[in-house]
């Protein structure tokens, strides 16, 4: 009978761990950090814990890069794709992934979509494809993407320069903008009951600058009022509109000129000074920047800068490890819980917006989910009725 009773309890233990286990993967960060050249956290990270990432490796004898996928917040991953070709290619993730579990990734010329989550790839169409270029994917749903071709000099020039649209799926794409390199691209964050998209153009001798869309690309207007044009000042690496862009009209840029906002959907712009006044390679906005006026800034010179009052005033942080003058990389600025938020730059996250910093992966995880009550009592519920049940008819 003790034996029988032990099996039952432990039967009943196993049901309640079994709802949360961590997945198993091929790759856990251990004591040294994975070198990404891209990492894409989930637009519903804060319940998902997923993220991907770009691994690249480059040697005489061996060139390939490389597409993970983590959904324990990076703790463990397993390896999506495989690429014998080009430079590391950019993955853009569906903004409604949680429904489409949708991705995009543009190898070599091809285009090619997953809708499961990066497990099984289709080719849809192709982009053109210069070994030199870089490109960035926006992908809105499953069907709809933006993509940007440019060269690392923007004053080099491009027979792929510009602003790509498709609306099925890949399989053909048109080009929306080809005037000038673009540099920069920002699309709403309410697209498309919001058709409002941002780009940064710039050849050289050219004007630069700003320009805005209201109709999805269709006709282009230049946003310079208060912003620098002509020459090199004018040139911006990255344009942040705020999360809640749609009501608040709030959008940031970081370029070469230092950093600007507007307040009026890029009607003025407003020069900010920081100490030291430098180049920006790169600006993001809170997730919940509606309450906490966070705004994150990656400068030349003085490495990671934080604002807390909406971009009004910027103070240094600690920079991650390894950090050195001139770093352009991105910054990530994701939801870790209700109101609170995470950093990722580079190979490394901050979880108190840059003073401390880890290995992606190994940041001090979330609390694990937990069973809900009401599945807990059932389960303990059942579980006890049906020992109670045993030891009724063993004592008959």
């Amino acid at each position: 009978m003790k034996s029988s009773v032990c099996c039952s309890v432990t039967i009943l233990w196993c049901c309640l761990v079994g709802l949360v286990q961590p997945t198993e993967a091929t790759f856990s960060p251990e004591d040294e950090c994975r070198h990404w050249s891209q990492v894409i956290f989930s637009p519903g990270f804060e319940v998902d814990n997923i993220i991907f990432g770009v691994f690249s490796l480059a040697t005489p004898t061996d060139q390939r890069s490389e597409v993970w996928r983590s959904t324990d917040g990076g703790r463990s991953w397993i390896r999506l794709r495989v690429s014998q070709e080009g430079p590391p290619f950019p993955v853009g993730i569906s903004r409604s992934y949680a429904a489409d579990q949708t991705l995009f990734i543009k190898d070599s010329s091809t285009v090619a979509r997953s809708t499961d989550g990066g497990l099984s790839w289709s080719v849809m169409g192709q982009l053109p494809n210069d070994p030199d270029s870089a490109w960035r994917l926006e992908a809105i749903s499953a069907n709809e993407v933006f993509a940007v071709g440019h060269y690392p000099r923007p004053y080099s020039g491009s027979r792929e320069r510009g602003v790509w649209h498709t609306l099925d799926g890949g399989k053909t794409w048109t080009r929306i903008y080809g005037e000038h390199t673009v540099t920069a691209l920002a699309i709403s964050p309410s697209y498309p009951n919001d058709p409002t998209l941002f780009i940064a153009p710039y050849e050289y001798k050219s004007v630069g600058g700003i320009y805005r869309s209201t109709d999805a690309g269709r006709t282009w207007l230049s946003a310079n009022r208060g912003f620098p044009v002509g020459a090199s000042s004018s040139i911006v690496f990255r344009i942040a509109p705020s999360p809640d862009y749609e009501h608040d009209g709030n959008v940031f840029t970081a370029g070469v000129h230092a950093l600007y906002v507007s307040r009026d959907r890029g009607e003025h712009w407003d020069f900010r000074e920081t100490n030291p006044p430098q180049e920006f390679a790169d600006v993001t906005v809170s997730p919940y920047y509606a309450t906490d006026g966070i705004v994150l800034a990656m400068g030349l010179d003085a490495g990671l800068m934080v604002s807390r009052d909406r971009g009004d005033h910027w103070s240094t942080t600690t920079s991650f490890p390894g950090w050195q003058p001139s770093y352009s990389g991105p910054i990530n600025a994701f939801a870790t819980g209700p109101a609170s938020i995470g950093i990722n730059v580079a190979d490394y996250v901050s979880l108190d917006l840059g003073y401390s910093w880890s290995c992606l992966g190994s940041q001090t995880p979330p609390a694990p989910p937990e069973v809900p009550e009401g599945s807990t009592l059932l389960l303990l519920g059942s579980g006890l009725a049906g020992l109670a049940g045993y030891l009724w008819r063993k004592k008959r």
